[in-house]
């Protein structure tokens, strides 16, 4: 009977904590609106055509337009808050911004090496990482990757004139995807990565693997929204589905160790990594061994891991903002004729 009890017990425990939970808005004199229950305000995003920024821009547009200075909601069981005030969001990212510098986004590291990245890491960890990885992202030192990216369009121009010539349609979309591919494989991991010859390359087919997810690991990611972080990292439940991490890990792994075995120079980002983890700090030079000392600041799995947020962070972003301007210009012919008399 009291495994009876128990198992009754849950579902009415669940409920009871959600109803809790959907409180911590009022409790705090901040409006928001009425959530469903387990899904919160994202309820709609489950349809394929209701993409949650969407979703939070129609509450937005309501409860700026009540001339409320900001409003929460609810991204399943977790509290959100959105400022409207200027003022709010001046103080969030400048004076107060010691108090706001965690993203909120779950990662086991211990189950997925790959995902204690930047944009993941919290409180001091993370701070020492920025401060880590702030010499990469001078100006002299992106100027460094320009030609690397260069090289990377000179396929894009071949495919772009032979479907000219053609007159045939042609799916930008995935053209630039695979550009931007080739272009973040180059400059983040240094190989060549050839997506726009072949679009079945394997760092695209990874590449689609990362957004697209298998069942376990879309499965991971929504149960994240529901439980606790520490119990979650109890479970050792994996974000990263297996086969994408090992691509990525011995990838990272191999180029590097080729790199130092052979003291190979490249104008890339993975080079600027290498030298932080041999010599504690980014050199400006082609030498990637201190054969004296090690001054290690960085550790191959931290190195590993910014290498692949990077490589996520740049080719689909960089596609779909591509895409949007170009069908921006092709509906508006006045924009268009303006930006080619300025090329």
């Amino acid at each position: 009977m009291f495994v009876i009890y128990f198992i009754t017990a849950i579902p009415l425990l669940l409920y009871l904590f959600s109803k809790w939970r959907y409180t911590y808005w009022g409790r705090r004199g901040i409006d928001n609106p009425k959530p469903d229950l387990f899904y919160g305000n994202f309820k709609k995003n489950n349809r394929e055509d209701a993409f949650f920024g969407y979703l939070v821009k129609e509450c937005y547009d309501k409860y700026k337009g009540q001339g409320e200075r900001h409003f929460g909601i609810f991204a399943f069981l977790t509290p959100v808050y959105i400022p409207i005030d200027l003022e709010l969001i001046k103080n969030i990212l400048q004076n107060d911004s010691d108090h706001f510098k965690n993203h909120g986004t779950y990662f086991n590291e211990g189950a997925d090496p790959l995902r204690a990245h930047l944009f993941n890491l919290e409180n001091d960890r993370w701070k020492n990482l920025r401060a880590k990885l702030t010499p990469t992202f001078t100006s002299g030192q992106i100027k460094m990757m320009f030609h690397t990216m260069i090289d990377c369009t000179k396929e894009l121009k071949i495919i772009l004139d032979d479907q000219a010539t053609s007159r045939n349609p042609i799916d930008i979309k995935d053209v630039l995807a695979r550009l931007t591919t080739d272009t973040i494989g180059s400059v983040a991991f240094g190989v060549n990565c050839n997506s726009l010859k072949n679009p079945d390359s394997e760092f695209r087919q990874y590449g689609k693997m990362i957004f697209e997810g298998t069942p376990s690991t879309k499965f991971a990611r929504i149960v994240a929204n529901f439980i606790p972080k520490w119990l979650f990292t109890k479970a050792g439940f994996k974000i990263m589905d297996k086969d994408v991490e090992d691509f990525f890990y011995n990838l990272i792994k191999d180029t590097t160790s080729y790199r130092e075995k052979n003291n190979i120079f490249r104008k890339d980002f993975l080079h600027l990594l290498i030298q932080l983890k041999n010599f504690g700090k980014v050199r400006g030079d082609d030498i990637l061994i201190n054969k004296e000392t090690t001054q290690s600041i960085m550790t191959f799995d931290e190195m590993a891991a910014q290498c692949y947020v990077f490589f996520i962070a740049g080719f689909e972003t960089s596609a779909s903002t591509m895409t949007f301007a170009l069908l921006e210009l092709a509906l508006n012919q006045d924009i268009q004729d303006t930006l080619r008399q300025n090329i």
